[in-house]
């Protein structure tokens, strides 16, 4: 019986095999059993330095993925509150149409439009008043305001009238108060 370490074929598992000349069996033996040559080729694992660089690409992109997750989180909120002031204008303006007036609605009335209830934000809806600070059901102005338990959109302030002149108010970062359009993203309209 023949035998060879694993160097020399560049394998690290013993194994049996048969020598082509002879064809007797011959014994692969691991290196730690034979001499050992100063570098071993049975190494295996990861050095420190690819792991410290695998851990450095993974902290930079979750630098800046994180931050963009949480806006894209805030700008689906406010979605919310855009597609509903715009959904209940659609029903003031039916109202309106029926009415030759608009109508905000009231706790227990259903001839009138109701405010949608949402989770981030609080709706209101205040009738225009006249040169005299009277009531006038000629106008209306519709509000969404951040709820201030959710620290996300509780800077935000979104209004519309019966002209369809939209505004908000917003914190700094996400472009302060737009007097003619609703912040959609971080730096404004």
């Amino acid at each position: 019986m023949h035998v060879l370490s694993s160097f020399d074929t560049g394998t690290c598992q013993p194994w049996r095999t048969r020598d082509p000349v002879s064809s007797t069996p011959v014994v692969k033996v691991p290196l730690n059993e034979v001499a050992m040559p100063p570098i071993s080729r049975c190494q295996s694992g990861f050095t420190l330095i690819e792991v410290m660089i695998v851990v450095m690409i993974i902290a930079i992109l979750s630098a800046i993925a994180i931050p963009q997750y949480q806006q894209y989180i805030v700008r689906s909120k406010l979605t919310d509150a855009m597609n509903n002031l715009s959904a209940e204008r659609v029903l003031m303006e039916q109202y309106y149409q029926d009415n030759r007036q608009y109508a905000c609605p009231a706790a227990g009335d259903a001839t009138k439009p109701p405010l949608p209830q949402m989770k981030y934000f609080t709706f209101a809806c205040a009738l225009g008043t006249d040169a005299s600070g009277n009531a006038n059901a000629q106008a209306y102005t519709l509000t969404a305001k951040g709820l201030a338990t959710d620290s996300q959109v509780s800077g935000f302030t979104y209004t519309l009238d019966n002209t369809n002149a939209k505004s908000s108010v917003g914190p700094a970062n996400w472009g302060g108060t737009q007097a003619s359009c609703w912040i959609t993203n971080k730096g404004g309209c």
